[in-house]
């Protein structure tokens, strides 16, 4: 697994799930430059009260 393991336990421990590697394309001086990241997802509940 990549770097930032202190970023990783945080969004672990708070009910986040990595669902994997993609390139991001951030912009560069000429062309985008593909930056490896991770997505962490968490599910959203709805509370009664607000639907």
């Amino acid at each position: 697994m990549g770097g930032n393991a202190r970023a990783r336990r945080f969004y672990a421990r708070n009910g986040s799930t990595d669902e994997g590697p993609f390139a991001y394309p951030a912009d560069g001086a000429a062309d985008p430059v593909l930056v490896p990241c991770h997505r962490y997802i968490k599910p959203v509940e709805r509370h009664p009260t607000n639907c």
